[in-house]
């Protein structure tokens, strides 16, 4: 359990190419309504969800810097921008901007409260930072806002492990409920095992971890 940075939107090449045919039809055609506002990523005018699409792949790529710019460019055409902020945020957090990200990630929340990416994010930021009881607070909003976030419930349950006013009894319920949510529903797909119920047989153990 437990991980990192979870931005909660990811590049999709179907719909950047859908914004960019958008784009297309919509050059020549009359304006009408509010004036949108575009932004110049790789040598041509795009619009704000176009650029957004844009700093998505590279941050799927790595390209953090390249991300990092166009999300800066974006929340300053458009201050109330909550997704870019969080990206911007992570993006912050991951360049070592420690006090940059924490600020995005707010600034993400107040834009909007009903992000459960920015709550879980600012959970991360304050788990690194050792204040657990905050991050605790950030992990159970994100999961009051979305229940199904699986991330925030499995931070959530490793940041517990660091508070010693929890006692064991609570973590493990709190793992037991993780199970019933999130497991559970999957335990029809389970695939039986083939090995020999042998007691006597040695078991090959194998350890996963991030941390390694």
């Amino acid at each position: 359990m437990g991980g990192g940075f979870h931005v909660g939107f990811f590049y999709d090449p179907a719909t950047e190419q859908r914004m960019l045919r958008s784009l297309k039809r919509n050059k020549n055609r009359k304006k009408t309504g509010p004036e949108q506002k575009f932004i110049r990523v790789s040598s041509q005018n795009v619009s704000i969800d176009l650029a957004f699409q844009h700093a998505l792949k590279y941050f799927a790529a790595g390209q953090l810097l390249e991300a990092e710019d166009i999300c800066r460019r974006i929340v300053h055409q458009d201050p109330a921008n909550a997704k870019t902020y969080c990206l911007f945020g992570v993006i912050a957090r991951q360049l070592g901007k420690e006090e940059q990200g924490l600020a995005l990630i707010r600034k993400a929340i107040q834009a909007d409260p009903a992000m459960a990416e920015a709550h879980y994010n600012l959970g991360i930021i304050f788990v690194m930072r050792g204040v657990i009881e905050e991050a605790l607070s950030s992990f159970d909003q994100a999961l009051a806002l979305k229940p199904d976030y699986a991330e925030a419930y499995s931070n959530k349950l490793l940041a517990s492990h660091y508070l010693t006013s929890l006692a064991p009894v609570e973590i493990y319920a709190q793992h037991r409920g993780f199970g019933e949510r999130f497991e559970a529903p999957l335990k029809p797909l389970w695939q039986p095992h083939g090995n020999t119920r042998d007691l006597e047989r040695k078991l090959k153990i194998g350890y996963l971890s991030p941390d390694f």
